[in-house]
């Protein structure tokens, strides 16, 4: 009897290891049809447009069974950011401040890639909009009056990143301006050193929240410069906390809004997880991401763009661990630095015991994937070969609209001009087969990663 349970327990084993090391293989062939048919049956390049809001069962029956983003025309209340402004001028905000606008994304640092997220400050609303108004008049080259603004002005060292070039401006030695080129990776981001390679004052950690109540928004022109290049042009401000900020962080501001979207609700079933309000302009650029959610974004004043790409190109668009650090800038006079961040939040100066890690995906060019200029379009494929069986998509939400982004769909977004939209998150079905093929996707992207 031991003999035989001896023998049973041997071929089990046998059975078992040759079951792990059993490997599937798709050819290019397979990859090649199975995008055909991505393309021909699910991620067709017209986004559907209603003109009315529908009713929960054609929205859940129509659209949410079947993973179909779909836009709404004029079903959201329209309203100005000075609107929202009014009585809410000193509202205090934790607000994204990055040097060109790129926040949450894969950056080469020190010759190696990191996840970096963006510097946070503390400001007023009042404040984020000036400073949003200001970015754009710098960039379309206006020569705007800020003298109200100027009553404590100093003069300060300015820097900005245009097309690859850091200018600068001095301040007690009244310098001249200067350019210095600087690299960028593929996706056109500024390379960057760590703190470790910089000189940092000794102190930063206790300045790192002192200089957050909008000093970088002092103004001074100089002739010498671009005309959008002066003292903030690099300090780019995006308020997206993502953390239902619209009923905790600037609660004042939902009475403005819907406090849900009653046919979404029907249809999902549940009521809104989180209530987030985006307020930034066209430089500011998501990279691309997915969220575990049913999201409803609705635009109430400016236009966002989408590109996006279904669940499906899951092993398309690779992903990897990547550590993890975060701008720092401790005044508007020093540079632009990246420390990196531990699991519990400590910056690299703070000494970091392990450095926490962030899975993102790795590169993801729009304007290149979809760029008609061939040649460029190729080069950037040669380099992600894998892209071109992904199904990018642009999408444009205007003011009014709503846009139903089914969950796992990937997404990277920017503005056309000063946008404020809001949208609403309803938590996923897990218990549903769309997870389950997507995580197998995932799971063999990551192996062919």
């Amino acid at each position: 009897m031991n003999s035989n349970s001896n023998s049973s327990s041997n071929n089990n084993q046998t059975s078992s290891q040759s079951t792990s090391s059993r490997t599937i293989i798709i050819d290019e062939h397979h990859i090649s049809n199975f995008s055909s048919d991505v393309q021909s049956l699910h991620a067709t390049t017209n986004i559907a447009v209603l003109e009315t809001v529908p009713d929960p069962l054609t929205f859940l029956r129509e659209y949410v069974s079947l993973s179909k983003p779909v836009i709404i025309r004029n079903a959201f209340p329209k309203m100005s950011l000075d609107d929202m402004i009014q009585g809410n001028e000193d509202l205090m905000l934790h607000v994204d401040v990055t040097p060109d606008g790129h926040g949450d994304c894969i950056r080469t640092v020190d010759g190696k890639r990191m996840f970096v997220m963006p510097l946070v400050r503390e400001m007023t609303l009042d404040q984020l909009t000036r400073g949003l108004r200001k970015q754009h008049d710098q960039m379309q080259g206006e020569n705007l009056d800020h003298s109200k603004e100027e009553k404590d002005d100093e003069d300060e060292e300015e820097e900005a990143v245009v097309d690859g070039t850091i200018i600068q401006k001095g301040n007690s030695r009244n310098q001249t301006t200067f350019q210095k080129k600087v690299e960028t990776d593929e996706n056109g981001l500024v390379v960057f050193c760590s703190s470790s390679s910089s000189t940092a004052p000794n102190n930063e950690k206790d300045q790192s929240r002192d200089n957050t109540r909008g000093e970088n928004f002092h103004h001074q022109n100089d002739d010498n410069l671009p005309p959008f290049i002066t003292e903030s042009a690099s300090d780019i401000l995006y308020y997206s906390r993502q953390n239902d900020c619209l009923r905790k962080e600037v609660q004042p501001l939902m009475k403005f809004f819907p406090s849900t979207i009653s046919f979404a609700e029907e249809a999902f079933n549940t009521k809104p997880e989180a209530v987030n309000i985006w307020i930034g302009n066209e430089k500011s650029v998501s990279s691309i991401h997915k969220d575990h959610y049913e999201n409803i974004m609705c635009v109430t004043c400016g236009e966002k763009e989408f590109t996006i790409c279904p669940p499906l190109d899951a092993m398309f668009l690779k992903e990897s661990s990547f550590p993890t650090g975060t701008f720092r800038r401790d005044s508007p006079h020093d540079p632009w630095r990246i420390v990196q961040v531990d699991d519990d939040g400590n910056r690299e100066d703070d000494s970091v015991t392990m450095t926490r890690t962030t899975r993102w995906i790795e590169s993801f060019n729009a304007k290149k994937l979809l760029s008609t200029n061939e040649i460029e379009r190729q080069e950037y494929l040669d380099q992600h070969p894998l892209l071109k069986y992904a199904h990018p998509m642009k999408v444009t939400v205007k003011a009014g609209d709503m846009f139903y982004l089914p969950c796992l769909w990937y997404h990277q977004v920017t503005q056309t001009c000063e946008t404020v939209a809001v949208n609403y998150w309803y938590d996923m079905r897990f218990d549903s087969p769309h997870w389950c093929i997507f995580h197998l996707l995932e799971e063999v992207r990551h192996d062919a990663s």
